[in-house]
This record gives structure tokens, C-alpha cells and sequence, in this order.
């Protein structure tokens, strides 16, 4: 009776235990992967992921000698002190998606070889001095996504190696002097979607040596004359979706290695001669989405090399014939959702170099076979969602390079027999929703790598079976879509 009652309660202890839950098991000695983990740490890799799983608590079982540990997708709420110190050759550990509020000053120690740690989407609203400090080796540091408003001077110190930190997301406002101190090695930070108002306050606290910022998402309304002057390496700005209106000239003054340039998504309404004096080193620039209704036929003059141009969505109803001609190098333009009805002879003359051209949802009602003459490279022609009744028999004849040619929604209403003569290149071809009756045999042949046709969405009365070429028996084969025609 007495030996009954102990094994009842010893069964009772151990199922309170399993109740409370014990720490899951990570792998097993024997074969390595677990109900909770995928376990290639047995192997050359020795990575642990245990990523889903709803964990609320670091597993057990986890190999001393792990390189790589995937944490991410669970429940974690806190990393204690010394939690991975076991591991001393990890180098990768990632803990996003979480919900982690707190992290204990030591919880890294031990961690001498990692080179990268994520902690973003957790649920972090402060950090105390000497959280990282062990991390020696470390490089990239993700905090973006947490509830982080406010930092102390400390918090970095120690990450001399750090180049990237990504601090986006967040509720930051501004930044304590010498915060970046220790990082002696940090060329890249991103601050978007913070709190952020007094640019300069920001600025004046990055290191001078940083190569690539980002603020996009803020609440930036102002940028002084010089305020980038602090900077001569920065080589990307992202001043994105901010308050920013009309920038005066010698705003970016002192960066010449300036090359990626994101103005897009402010209200700006124009663009100043000589804003852009100084950075003749810029090969890409965003303007999308800011009401310019119009640009100056000066505007790129300063910036030679620029190589993509991103001018979508700006009201645009008229374009200069030269506004192009000064940055001969060009190879992607976009000119997309603006309200273009015509383009002037010679907008695309000096572009020989330009690759992919953008032209979708626009008005454009027609277009001169000349317009393209000198687009000898170009290998993308996006003109889907404008009002084109008719096309030239010859507006490709000069460009050879094409692989794929877009006309979906529009209103043509036939195609030239021999529009895609000379076009070997061309892999695919839409003009899907348009008004389009019959297609002359022939229309397709000589096209030897074509592989998709989309006329869906017409109104095909008459198709024989000569007006597709012949499948081929060899890649590629044609995909050829009518649905839709009558």
C-alpha cells in the first residue's frame, strides 16, 4: 500500500513537471535532428535551427560547437545572462520574431566569434550599457522592428568590428553624443521609421567615416545647406517618404562619392538648378512620387554619370526633348504613372546605352517611328496601360536587343505584319487587353527564341493555324495565351 501511494505521487511529480513544461530537447545524440529543431550540427555546417516552434525558453541539447543557431518565429520574452556562453563558436545567431522585452547584461558573453546577431521584431523598448560589450567579432547588428525609443551612451560600446546596424523601426527621436563612439569600423546604419525630426541632431552624432545611411520614413522636413558636409565617403543616402519639400542647392554639398541618391515619396514640386552640383559621381536617383508636374531641361546637367532614373508617379504632362541628353550612361529609366501624351523627337537621341524603358500608364495615344531609333540596347519596353491605337510597321527596326515587349491594355486595334522583323532576341511578347481583331499570318514568324504570346483578352475573330509558328521540338517552347478572344 505505502509502495503504491510513492509511485502515485512520484507519477503525480512527474507529470506537474511535464505540465510546467521542461525545457524542449534541440537535437539528439544519436540522431541529430529533434521534434523541435533541424540539426545539421552533427556535420560540416553545425547549424541548429528551431525556427516555429513556439519555444518560450532556450532548448536544451543544443551541440557545444554550433556555428549557426536560428531562434526566430517563437516566444521567447528574455535572454538571460550567460544564455549562450556554452556556444562558443557561434558565429551566426538569429533570435527575430519574438517577443523578447528583456536582455540581461552577460547574456552574450562567451560569444567572442559572432558576426552576426538579429534580434529584429521583438518587443525591446530599452537596452542597458555593456549589452554587446563581449562581441568583439561582431559585424552585423539587427534591432529593427523592437519598441526602442531611447539609448544610452553605452549600449554599443565594445563593437569595434560593427559595420552594419540596422535600428529601423523603431521610436527613435534622437541620438545621445559618442553613442557610436566604439565604432571605429561602422559604415552602414538605418534609422528608417523612427521618430525623427531634427535631422541635424541626427547627423551630428554619426561617425564621419559612415558610407550609407538611411532615414526614409520619417518625419524629416528640413535639410540645411552642408548638412551632409560631415560625410565624404557616404556613398547612399535614403531620405524616402519624409516631409521634405522643395531643397535648396548646396544641400549636398561635400559628398562627391555620393552614388545612390532616394529622394522619392516627399513634396517636393521642384528641383533647383544646382541642387545636384557636387555629386557628379551619382549613378542612381529616385524622385518618384513628389508632385514636380514638370522638370528642367537643365536638371541632370551636373550628374553625367548616372546610370538609373526613377521618375515615376509625378504628375509629368510634358517632357523636354534634351532633359536626357546630358547623362549619356543611362541604362534603366522609368517614366511610369505620370500623364505623358506625347514624347518630343529626339527625348531617347543620346541614350544608346539604356537598357530597360518604362513607359507604363501614361496617356500616350501614338508614337513616331523614330522614337525609339536610337534604343539599339535596350532589352525591356514596358508600355502597357496607355491609350496606343496603332504602331509604326517599322518602330522596332532598330532594336535588335529586345526580349520582351509589353502593350497590355491599350487600344490597338491591329498589328503590322512585319512589326517584329529582325527582333531574334525577343522572348515575350503582351498585348493582352487591347482591341485587337486578327493577326496576319506571319506576324510571329523568324522569332527563334520566343516563348510567350498573351493576347488574352481581345477580340480574335479570325486565327489560322499558320498565324503562330510552329511549336518547336527543342527549348524554348511557345507558350501562347488567348483566353478571353472571341
Amino acid at each position: 500500500m505505502e509502495f503504491r501511494l510513492c509511485l502515485l505521487l512520484l507519477m503525480l511529480v512527474q507529470l506537474a513537471s511535464q505540465t510546467q513544461g521542461e525545457p524542449a530537447m534541440a537535437c539528439h545524440n544519436v540522431t541529430g535532428a529533434s521534434d523541435v529543431c533541424y540539426c545539421s550540427a552533427f556535420g560540416r555546417d553545425r547549424e541548429v535551427a528551431c525556427d516555429g516552434r513556439t519555444l518560450t525558453e532556450l532548448p536544451t541539447g543544443i551541440p557545444a560547437d554550433t556555428k549557426t543557431l536560428q531562434l526566430n518565429n517563437n516566444r521567447l520574452t528574455s535572454l538571460p545572462a550567460r544564455a549562450f556562453s556554452t556556444f562558443r563558436q557561434l558565429t551566426n545567431l538569429q533570435i527575430s520574431r519574438n517577443r523578447i522585452s528583456q536582455i540581461e547584461v552577460g547574456a552574450f558573453d562567451g560569444l567572442n566569434l559572432l558576426d552576426n546577431l538579429q534580434l529584429d521584431r521583438n518587443e525591446l523598448a530599452t537596452l542597458e550599457d555593456g549589452t554587446f560589450q563581449s562581441l568583439i567579432s561582431l559585424r552585423y547588428l539587427d534591432l529593427g522592428d523592437n519598441r526602442i525609443s531611447s539609448l544610452s551612451v553605452g549600449v554599443f560600446s565594445g563593437l569595434g568590428n560593427l559595420t552594419r546596424l540596422k535600428l529601423d523601426g523603431n521610436a527613435i527621436s534622437s541620438l545621445p553624443q559618442r553613442i557610436f563612439s566604439d565604432l571605429v569600423s561602422l559604415h552602414t546604419v538605418n534609422l528608417a521609421k523612427n521618430n525623427i525630426v531634427d535631422l541635424d541632431g541626427v547627423l551630428a552624432v554619426l561617425p564621419s567615416h559612415v558610407r550609407d545611411i538611411d532615414l526614409s520614413d520619417n518625419q524629416i522636413w528640413r535639410v540645411d545647406v552642408d548638412a551632409f558636409v560631415r560625410f565624404p565617403d557616404l556613398y547612399g543616402l535614403n531620405l524616402q517618404g519624409n516631409g521634405l519639400g522643395n531643397l535648396a542647392p548646396g544641400v549636398f554639398n561635400g559628398v562627391p562619392n555620393l552614388f545612390r541618391l532616394r529622394l522619392d515619396s516627399n513634396k517636393m514640386s521642384a528641383i533647383p538648378q544646382g541642387l545636384l552640383q557636387g555629386v557628379g559621381g551619382l549613378g542612381l536617383l529616385y524622385l518618384d512620387n513628389n508632385p514636380l508636374l514638370e522638370l528642367d531641361r537643365n536638371t541632370f546637367v551636373s550628374v553625367p554619370e548616372l546610370r538609373y532614373i526613377h521618375i515615376v508617379n509625378i504628375s509629368l504632362s510634358n517632357i523636354e526633348a534634351e532633359l536626357f541628353r546630358p547623362v549619356p550612361k543611362l541604362r534603366g529609366l522609368q517614366l511610369g504613372s505620370n500623364s505623358l501624351s506625347s514624347l518630343p523627337q529626339g527625348i531617347f537621341a543620346n541614350l544608346s546605352n539604356l537598357n530597360t524603358l518604362n513607359l507604363q500608364d501614361n496617356k500616350l495615344e501614338s508614337l513616331d517611328s523614330n522614337v525609339f531609333a536610337d534604343l539599339g540596347n535596350v532589352q525591356w519596353l514596358d508600355l502597357r496601360k496607355n491609350n496606343i491605337k496603332t504602331l509604326p510597321s517599322d518602330i522596332f527596326r532598330l532594336m535588335s536587343k529586345l526580349l520582351s515587349i509589353n502593350f497590355q491594355d491599350n487600344s490597338l486595334s491591329a498589328l503590322p505584319v512585319d512589326i517584329f522583323q529582325n527582333l531574334t532576341e525577343l522572348t515575350r511578347i503582351s498585348f493582352d487587353n487591347n482591341n485587337l481583331t486578327t493577326i496576319e499570318d506571319g506576324t510571329f514568324d523568324n522569332l527563334p527564341n520566343l516563348e510567350s504570346i498573351d493576347l488574352s483578352g481581345n477580340v480574335l475573330k479570325d486565327v489560322s493555324c499558320e498565324t503562330f509558328p510552329p511549336d518547336r521540338p527543342t527549348p524554348p517552347h511557345l507558350n501562347v495565351e488567348i483566353k478571353g478572344a472571341m
